[in-house]
């Protein structure tokens, strides 16, 4: 799991058991055999990145949805001491969705909208 993020994003916090960009960089021939699962903030970073990798023959996936969804699905964040946090930088206040859409289901709604996951209607 890699977080394409900025290091000012990274201090805020990373998914648990995820490594920066640039330490699988310095460890790229390390690495180079393994699936790796890029992320962001909402996706677009890391899909750049995972096309970059896949052109340097890795087996890369891009996180659907990135750390905004990891985020609004409840799942855990560590920050820079590896400690349990609720924070997320979110890239300013376009991203900001915890703010923006206080409804649970507006937010579905958006995701389902974006591709992020399945629409009630789809099931």
């Amino acid at each position: 799991l890699v977080d394409a993020r900025t290091r000012e994003e990274q201090e805020v916090s990373m998914i648990p058991g995820a490594i920066t960009k640039s330490l699988f960089e310095e460890n790229f021939q390390k690495f180079r055999s393994c699936v790796v699962v890029s992320y962001c903030t909402v996706g677009g970073r890391s899909a750049l990145y995972t096309q970059e990798l896949r052109s340097r023959g890795v087996n890369a996936l891009n996180l659907k949805g990135s750390v905004l969804l990891w985020a609004h699905a409840g799942r855990k964040f560590v920050d820079s001491k590896g400690m349990e946090t609720a924070e997320v930088h979110v890239s300013g206040p376009k991203w900001d969705l915890e703010r923006k859409l206080q409804s649970p289901g507006k937010l579905r709604q958006t995701f389902a909208r974006w591709g992020w996951i399945t629409s009630p209607r789809e099931r």
